[in-house]
């Protein structure tokens, strides 16, 4: 008797185990990210499609320059960056050590193009942004170095693991 049912409970283990894929394809939000694989699992796409990392692209209010209107930066809310100092037609240069150049707003290493000290001393031009993306989310621009290097970086970070509040992208004012 013991043999047998030691027999059924293996049997019914292995089904269990079996139907498991199919389990680990759910895709709570319809995002087309499976839930193992998506940062945001309860957040979908909310217009403007999801980065990589499952979180949903949202494009910031381009509403008024912070200083009237003269090319300052436009109004984005993203929780986890500080409040945006860029806009499309700037040149910035980077603010703080490094910035990172990605393929794509957020998303994973893969899509690292390259990683830019600021030591290089290169500047860049905004082309697009901001826009809200990935874990946190951060304010996300697409720029072009002047070594012609181009993707999308993030502005800044309330929290990382090289400290609180910081900058990764400035713009340079007149000189």
């Amino acid at each position: 008797m013991r043999k047998m049912l030691f027999v059924l409970f293996t049997l019914a283990l292995a089904l269990s185990l079996m139907a498991l894929p199919a389990f680990a394809q759910v895709d709570t939000d319809g995002d087309g990210v499976p839930d193992d694989r998506d940062a945001c699992p309860l957040n979908g796409d909310a217009g403007f499609g999801v980065a990589a990392d499952g979180c949903p692209i949202l494009v910031a209010d381009s509403g008024a320059a912070a200083d009237g209107g003269d090319g300052a930066a436009a109004s984005a809310t993203c929780a986890g960056s500080l409040p945006p100092r860029l806009a499309v037609g700037d040149i910035g240069q980077i603010a703080e050590r490094f910035s990172t150049l990605r393929r794509v707003p957020a998303g994973t290493g893969a899509n690292v193009i390259a990683v830019i000290r600021a030591s290089q001393n290169l500047t860049f031009e905004v082309l697009e942004g901001p826009v809200c993306a990935g874990f946190g989310p951060l304010t996300w621009y697409r720029i072009r170095y002047s070594n012609g290097q181009e993707g999308w970086a993030s502005e800044s970070q309330r929290r990382s693991i090289y400290g609180n509040n910081k900058y990764w992208l400035e713009p340079v004012r007149g000189e």
